[in-house]
């Protein structure tokens, strides 16, 4: 056997989302999932993908009102993506998340629970 390998395409889908802390002076939080796949075709409502046993996860992360003190959780301890509607001709999918994360340096958990994306534009490149 040749210990070449040859092109491998893989596919992700991700989404994130983050609050706006700067016009009030606030902390801004940010939250994130990824799914990274084999093929765009397991994208299909009724899918759900559950860590470990899927490429799924989530991350966590904020920075303070003086934009010093930036806190990344990205070890997860589980997480959950489900697809409840996919339109590919429109180009729209719907689903819900939730996933929990540990921040290595400091050992906090972070929960994520009830995240949905409703109707949000995606494209297949």
């Amino acid at each position: 056997t040749s210990s070449e390998a040859g092109p491998t395409t893989i596919y992700a889908f991700g989404l994130g989302a983050s609050s706006d802390g700067v016009s009030n002076n606030s902390e801004t939080t940010s939250i994130g999932v990824t799914l990274i796949m084999d093929s765009p075709d397991v994208i299909v409502a009724g899918a759900t993908f559950t860590y470990p046993n899927d490429l799924v996860g989530g991350s966590y992360s904020y920075e303070d009102e003086n934009g010093s003190t930036t806190t990344d959780a990205d070890n997860n301890t589980s997480a959950t993506l489900s697809i409840t509607a996919v339109d590919v001709a429109g180009e729209r999918i719907s689903g819900t998340f939730s996933y929990v994360v540990i921040d290595d340096d400091t050992n906090v958990t972070y929960t994520v629970s009830n995240g949905s994306f409703n109707n949000i534009p995606f494209y297949i490149d």
